[in-house]
């Protein structure tokens, strides 16, 4: 019995390493690396969560392997307008008028998978209650420094926070330098926090000790929409498939359990 037990202890360990090997793997694919029949598909990392989650089933609906290239939606831009082939692209809508503009990916031939609201994650001091515009503004107004990617989606929602709230000054003396720079945060003493605004759905185990304490309220939230295209030199029949994969309900579930919606 204690042979068995060691036995199925070491499958399971193997099994574990194998799929953490397989996750850190796909973490770091590159469109460019892909081999011949491989669906090369660009994802804003705010779909990342929910595109995992249906990946296995997605690769077996099409029949082909997918590599997966993650990145902020304006970080992925570049890569994308580079002269590479490459099936689909999912990212913001402003990225993809950026491309489809310069005949990166077929006109009319978007479509909107999800959408993500704003969250706001807090490092130090006792837990905020921001479910309302007035306790959001407190908040940001209390907080020693507030924090946001320099490229991400999070910035039109703080910043049209700050402009409907009335504290647009105070809220830009508290982001030098945005999330991004090189500077290091600084440690927090006492009843003192920072905020943090990203993605809800990148928010799904906040970094650095930080606490999620919920969306942006939605008289001043702008949510991010991943936005799906077909690639001008990629295999057309193959990124059809896989949009309408997404567009189907299979995703559904996926989208809810990280903070999205369609």
């Amino acid at each position: 019995m204690q042979n068995r037990n060691a036995i199925i202890a070491f499958m399971t360990f193997a099994v574990m390493l194998g799929g953490n090997a397989q996750a850190a793997e796909q973490a770091n694919q590159k469109v460019g690396d892909a081999k011949p029949g491989d669906v090369r598909v660009f994802i804003s990392n705010g779909l990342h969560g929910a595109f995992e989650a249906v990946r296995a089933d997605l690769t077996k609906a099409l029949g082909r392997p997918i590599v997966v290239e993650y990145g902020a939606s304006r970080g992925l831009q570049a890569n994308i307008e580079a002269d590479q082939a490459f099936e689909v692209a999912i990212v913001t809508p402003d990225v993809i008028n950026d491309v489809e503009a310069k005949g990166k990916v077929i006109k009319g031939s978007r479509a909107d998978i999800g959408r993500s609201p704003i969250g706001v994650a807090q490092r130090g001091g006792t837990k905020l209650d921001i479910s309302t515009s007035e306790k959001l503004k407190a908040a940001m107004l209390g907080a020693k420094v507030i924090r946001y990617p320099a490229t991400g989606a999070a910035k039109p929602t703080v910043e049209n926070a700050g402009t409907k709230l009335g504290i647009a000054d105070a809220v830009k003396e508290k982001t030098k330098p945005p999330i991004g720079g090189a500077e290091v945060p600084p440690a927090l003493m006492g009843a003192e926090y920072e905020l943090f605004f990203q993605l809800a759905s990148e928010l799904m185990a906040p970094p650095g000790g930080q606490i999620y304490i919920g969306p942006v309220p939605a008289d001043v939230q702008i949510p991010a929409v991943m936005t799906a295209a077909i690639g001008a030199k990629g295999d057309a029949k193959a990124a059809k498939a896989l949009i309408d994969f997404l567009k189907g309900p299979a995703i559904e579930p996926a989208l809810a359990a990280n903070r999205m919606m369609r």
